[in-house]
């Protein structure tokens, strides 16, 4: 995503040397006005222009530019962030230094909050690290209504990672039902993405628990339940396959990396 970013960034000052046009570029952090925390994926829009949404990082830094035309290059910039939880703002930005956005959670709205995967297993630590990017959980009051909607599923997918990160263009292979050992019964729905940026994973699972309202998603080249309930991941590092194993353990209630299992 970062080098298409840059490729577009690229041909934005080209353009501008060969007209009157300019780039006005706005940048800052997007904090909760209660707990002044950095919020993650907020989508910030610049108002009234066609440059593609970005979203905020993990630290709630945005970083937007558009071409302003003009002999005299107008460098106003209207901005709207939005998220869902969140009441949307629209603040007109006039220094392109960084800002500082608050956003209040809208009580009305009911929040998707999906946070890093925990690991317990610090034997490990810097595997346990890496698998927090692919990983995200959240603990929320599931519909369970909705265990075999498409779109419920991928609402979840869309709460992890931006939706730029993939093709809109996806196929779902099917849901299955597991009942992983002393973790319990879970709904798994597979999504297949045929273009996707950033790294080599094209599946993402989403596996819900509706009997402890909980969700995990998992992106990774494949994962495997075996009849044991253990959870074989399968990582894709530029056509070389690796593979790590999790398991559910009720006393820490997550689950938990085996470090033996890297290879």
């Amino acid at each position: 995503m970062r080098v298409i970013k840059t490729i577009i960034l690229g041909l934005l000052i080209v353009v501008s040397f060969v007209s009157c046009d300019c780039i006005v570029h706005r940048s800052g952090r997007v904090y909760d006005s209660e707990t002044k925390l950095p919020i993650k994926d907020v989508k910030v829009h610049i108002v009234n222009a066609d440059e593609i949404d970005e979203y905020t990082d993990s630290l709630g830094y945005f970083d937007v530019s558009k071409l302003s035309g003009g002999f005299y290059c107008n460098g106003d910039m209207t901005l709207s962030f939005d998220k869902e939880g969140y009441n949307t703002i629209v603040k007109f930005i006039e220094s392109p230094s960084d800002s500082i956005i608050y956003l209040t959670p809208d009580k009305n709205k009911k929040t998707i909050e999906l946070k890093p995967w925990n690991c317990k297993n610090r034997n490990c630590a810097d595997e346990c690290d890496f698998l927090s990017d692919y990983i995200q959980y959240g603990n929320i009051k599931i519909d369970t209504t909705k265990l075999w909607d498409f779109e419920y599923y991928k609402s979840f997918i869309l709460k992890s990672f931006p939706k730029e990160y993939f093709d809109k263009d996806n196929f779902v292979f099917y849901t299955t039902v597991e009942n992983i050992k002393d973790y319990g019964k879970c709904y798994i729905r597979e999504f297949r993405f045929f273009h996707h940026y950033g790294a080599d994973q094209e599946r993402v699972y989403v596996m819900l628990n509706s009997s402890k309202d909980e969700v995990y998603v998992f992106y990774f080249e494949r994962i495997v339940i075996e009849k044991d309930s253990t959870i074989k991941l399968f990582f894709n590092t530029r056509g070389k396959v690796s593979q790590r194993d999790i398991n559910y353990s009720p006393k820490d209630k997550s689950f938990v990396l085996d470090c033996n299992s890297i290879k």
